[in-house]
Formats: C-alpha cells, structure tokens, sequence
C-alpha cells in the first residue's frame, strides 16, 4: 500500500506559491499548463479561491479534485526540491547570508574575485578577516 503524501507547515506555503503559478496561466496550450481544458482549469482557479489554502486538509482536497496523478506528482518534487533546499540552508558548516550591494560594488568585488580565479566569499575573508579579529577582540569602544 503506497505511503499517503502529508503537507508539512513549511510545504504549504511551496505548494501555494507553485498552485498560484499554475491557476495564473492564461493559455491552457501553454507548456507550463497542468490543465486539458478551459473548462477544468475555471474550475479549478474558482475551487481555490473558497478555499483556506493555508489548512494542509483542505489543500489536499483541493490537489486531490483538481490535480492529475501526473501533476500532484509534478507538485511534490516541488515540494521534494524545497525540503532539500532548505535542509542544504541549514546544514552546519554551509550557512549563507545574503547581502545587498550597490552595482558598481558588486562589479568592483566581482572583478577583482574573477581574476583572483575565487569566489566573492573568499575575497572578502582573505581582505577583512584579519580586521575583524582585531576588533573582535578588542574591547568595546565608547564613543
């Protein structure tokens, strides 16, 4: 007997951006379209609209109405890839931040990293590394 699929709390909200994505398309031809007709996919766009999409039950019902077995079966390697991702993110000794730069910083760092052959990571711990444990192990200035 196969194993029954269970959304978990972070798969929701996977699962209603990837249904969001589906019920917007326009065209039922196009390529990304999990419909076979106009019919179904009004159907299916006014269905989600009553429900609570952020209930696991009711989202299940809906996928299980609405959705083939081919495109539930597309939405839970969504989902597959997401939990994988999100595992790799908080997996110890790979964790990442994400930072904003202005353009012409980005093209400055990303110049001299390029033709060092390393990554912007690298750039920036081999020139402020040295730095940071200075003051980080100094006592707090007052100002």
């Amino acid at each position: 007997m196969p194993k029954r699929f269970v959304f978990s709390s972070s798969d929701i909200l996977v699962a209603n951006r990837w249904l969001d994505k589906k019920l917007s398309i326009n065209r039922i031809d196009a390529k990304e379209s999990i419909f076979s007709t106009e019919q179904a996919l009004i159907l299916a766009r006014n269905s989600y609209a009553k429900i609570d999409c952020y209930q696991a039950d009711e989202l299940m019902s809906f996928c299980q109405q609405h959705l083939t077995t081919a495109a539930f079966d597309k939405l839970k390697g969504t989902l597959r890839a997401a939990r994988k991702r999100q595992r790799a993110l908080t997996a110890s000794g790979n964790k990442k931040r994400s930072i904003d730069l202005d353009f012409w910083a980005h093209t400055v760092l990303a110049g001299v990293a390029k033709s060092r052959g390393i990554t912007l990571s690298q750039l920036i711990t081999e020139n402020f590394e040295k730095e940071y444990l200075e003051v980080s192990s100094s006592p707090a200035r007052s100002e």
